[in-house]
């Protein structure tokens, strides 16, 4: 699961877009996943969706949320990754995201 954020965190520091197809099959996988994801992963996967102005789609995004919300060694960076990128996406949190971050708040 780290394997497939650490792809996304390579392809987002390339100068130039990656092949579309790459990107749809990294989505597929990360979906696949997602569910064993670290919060550490998670925090890159959603950094790097936004560094190469990536939408997710739908099940994704909730998918990675959701494992964000169920992971317990969650720290600041993490967090402050997900916010940062959800506003670059102009992206909603889903709800379990939105039920964590009101949580902390």
């Amino acid at each position: 699961a780290q394997d497939v954020a650490t792809c996304f965190n390579a392809l987002s520091k390339l100068s130039y877009p990656p092949p579309r197809s790459l990107l749809t099959a990294l989505k597929a996988r990360a979906l696949a996943v997602a569910g064993y994801m670290s919060s550490d992963s998670v925090g890159v996967m959603f950094f790097a969706l936004g560094r190469l102005d990536e939408q997710p789609g739908n099940a994704l995004l909730e998918a990675l949320s959701l494992r964000f919300s169920q992971v317990k060694n969650r720290n600041s960076r993490n967090v402050v990754s997900v916010i940062h990128a959800l506003g670059k996406l102009k992206l909603k949190p889903g709800e379990k995201l939105m039920g964590f971050f009101e949580a902390r708040s």
